[in-house]
């Protein structure tokens, strides 16, 4: 009887998703480590994605969403709404969204968050708490009201 010790596999990369697989087998519990308990055939994907949006303060704002591995099959979905086969969103709103990438095959769910640099065209301070301050939208750490 053979005895293997457990191999540690790390990919050293800090990507969202990785699928791996043993033998051409999908191995559940990917990480960018995988503990490698039986002899084989190791492979790994590595999936990541990134959103930009357009020029701050655009009237029309859109999000495009790019996959490191661009795949047919991917669904997006902005701020957990109805999935699209485009990865391009229009007229999205100033503020944080969460963008979402989804595989026909149920084998990645990857969401990454984005900002979108905007302004009210209004305020109205009237002490009621809405709109009394005008502040510029979508910015980190937004905490004073110009």
């Amino acid at each position: 009887m053979v005895v293997i010790n457990p191999i540690p596999v790390d990919t050293a990369l800090q990507i969202i998703y990785f699928q791996w697989f043993l033998n051409g087998t999908f191995q559940s519990g990917a990480a960018n480590t995988f503990e490698a308990l039986v002899a084989g055939n190791y492979s790994v994907i590595a999936i990541s994605i990134s959103a930009v949006g357009t020029v701050a303060f655009d009237a029309n704002a859109s999000i495009i969403v790019n996959a490191l591995d661009p795949n047919p099959n991917y669904d997006y979905a902005l701020d957990y709404g109805a999935l699209q086969s485009s990865n391009v969103f229009t007229n999205v709103n100033p503020g944080n969204h969460i963008v979402t990438v989804t595989d026909s095959n149920g084998c990645s769910n990857l969401s990454t968050t984005i900002s979108v640099i905007g302004y009210p065209t209004y305020f109205t301070p009237k002490g009621d708490g809405f709109n009394d301050f005008w502040n510029i939208i979508g910015l980190p750490l937004n905490t004073s009201s110009l």
